[in-house]
């Protein structure tokens, strides 16, 4: 028996089309994937009702995207599923016909037009500096679709919620900026953004997080012999004090910094004056920044610790060449949980 069905397309966020058969054999439905995001491919699954030999699906889209393939045999409840080789993002509407051939003999055609889509995923960015975020409570964003819904969750640095909002929009083009501001709870300091952009047909992107947090530490300078980088006992209670400091806050910090234990890194930064030349004093500089580096693993700091020299290129105060000033003979060290290169950066292991 050959017969021609009617289709219904329903359109929606995953579109699917619905056939049914004479009355008499109510025998396959097909249901079309039609919305994926890329990787994926579109499908049109046939669900089978009355034991079939072989379905082909026979379809073209245009520009070269043609799809013709046989499956079978299928058993009474199962499905065979044929995938479109729909190239790049972008709607593809597609024409064709469907034959099955079923175990008792008799067969069917129908028609077959359908539109797919291929969505590119949809990505966000922050494009705000520190100061915009921390100071201004303020996050401009960059969407890779048009503009639907931006939510930002505000985690403070006592590890509470410190605001969340969802500022809407009226599908700004890509890339467009987008501000979205908010009110902070309580005066904790910014410690993390959550950032979740939606598009008008409610594709979400993943959640991206932006990292805000460092604390310096407070010390008094390490004092070097002259072109030396060994640490003398008489400098270490420098040191301690500057690791009890570091503990108190490690402890203060402590529920935020578990938020984000994979960024969390002490980092110590060492400068000369502009004594020497530049090749020695990066040297000195270098190993001078891993000495303390290293005091600090030995006495047991558990953070991950990046030490790197940075000579005389780094100035506190501007001088001119072979100039003795004490304050540029220095060492920062800074805990944060901001994702940075850590290209130059020895780790002290």
């Amino acid at each position: 028996m050959r017969c021609s069905v009617p289709l219904t397309l329903a359109v929606g966020l995953g579109w699917s089309l619905m056939v049914a058969a004479p009355a008499r054999a109510n025998d396959v439905e097909l249901a079309v994937s039609a919305k994926v995001y890329v990787g994926d491919k579109p499908k049109v699954t046939v669900k089978i009702k009355k034991d079939l030999a072989k379905a082909t699906i026979d379809v073209d889209g245009g520009g070269g995207q043609r799809a013709r393939q046989t499956l079978g045999p299928g058993a009474a409840g199962s499905e065979l599923v044929f995938e479109l080789p729909q190239k790049g993002t972008g709607i593809v509407k597609w024409k064709g016909t469907l034959e099955v051939e079923f175990d008792d003999g008799s067969s069917g055609s129908m028609p077959l037009s359908f539109a797919t889509e291929v969505i590119g995923k949809l990505d966000v960015k922050a494009v705000s500096d520190e100061k915009e975020i921390l100071e201004r409570n303020t996050v401009r964003v960059t969407m890779s679709r048009k503009a639907g819904k931006v939510d930002v969750e505000v985690v403070g640095d006592d590890g509470d919620v410190l605001a969340n909002v969802s500022q809407k929009f009226s599908g700004e083009p890509p890339g467009t900026e987008l501000k979205v501001e908010w009110i902070p709870k309580t005066t904790a300091k910014p410690f993390m953004l959550r950032i979740v952009a939606h598009d008008p047909d409610g594709i979400f992107s993943p959640t991206r997080e932006v990292y805000l947090w460092a604390f310096e530490v407070p010390h008094e300078e390490v004092l070097f012999e002259t072109g030396k980088s060994e640490i003398r006992p008489s400098e270490e209670p420098k040191l301690q004090a500057a690791l009890e400091e570091l503990n108190r806050a490690l402890k203060k910090y402590a529920r935020a910094l578990s938020i984000s234990t994979d960024h969390n890194r002490l980092f110590i930064f060492g400068h000369t004056d502009s004594v020497g030349s530049p090749g020695s004093n990066q040297a000195l500089s270098d190993a001078r920044a891993r000495s303390i580096a290293t005091w600090f693993l030995r006495h047991g700091v558990k953070l991950p610790i990046h030490a790197r020299g940075f000579g005389e290129s780094m100035l506190k105060i501007d001088t001119p060449d072979e100039t003795d000033e004490a304050r540029n003979r220095r060492a920062d060290y800074q805990v944060t949980n901001q994702p940075v290169s850590l290209s130059g950066w020895t780790r002290i292991q």
